[in-house]
């Protein structure tokens, strides 16, 4: 039997960092980057991301994981200090994509179950 191929094989470690990532809407886990500039207006950054560790080469994906949960300044960190091409790939905000998960999940009706046992549909 073949084991999970990539991001599968780390649903365990990803879990936790998707439930820290919703439930830091109403807590801030992690304190906010600020990024300005003269003459532009202030980046803040909130919220926790998630660095996939994903490698590149020749375009292709050629490595994955494992993730891990990090704040906005090491989020930023990251992506700026990735000098290799094969590194720069910026980690997910996944709190705003928890929040977008859940705005448009409570917008749906709701599902109707039927008492009766439940089968998958092949």
């Amino acid at each position: 039997m073949r084991s999970p191929r990539g991001i599968r094989r780390f649903r365990g470690e990803l879990r936790p960092i998707f439930r820290q990532a919703y439930l830091d809407r109403s807590k801030r886990a992690y304190p906010a980057a600020r990024i300005s500039a003269p003459r532009m207006r202030p980046v803040i950054l909130e919220g926790v991301f998630v660095d996939l560790n994903i490698r590149y080469a020749a375009g292709r994906m050629v490595e994955i994981g494992p993730p891990r949960a990090v704040s906005p300044f090491e989020a930023l960190a990251l992506y700026a200090r990735s000098g290799l091409p094969a590194r720069s790939y910026l980690p997910l905000d996944l709190s705003r994509l928890a929040e977008r998960i859940v705005e448009r999940g409570r917008a749906l009706p709701p599902v109707r179950r039927s008492r009766g046992r439940r089968t998958i549909p092949s």
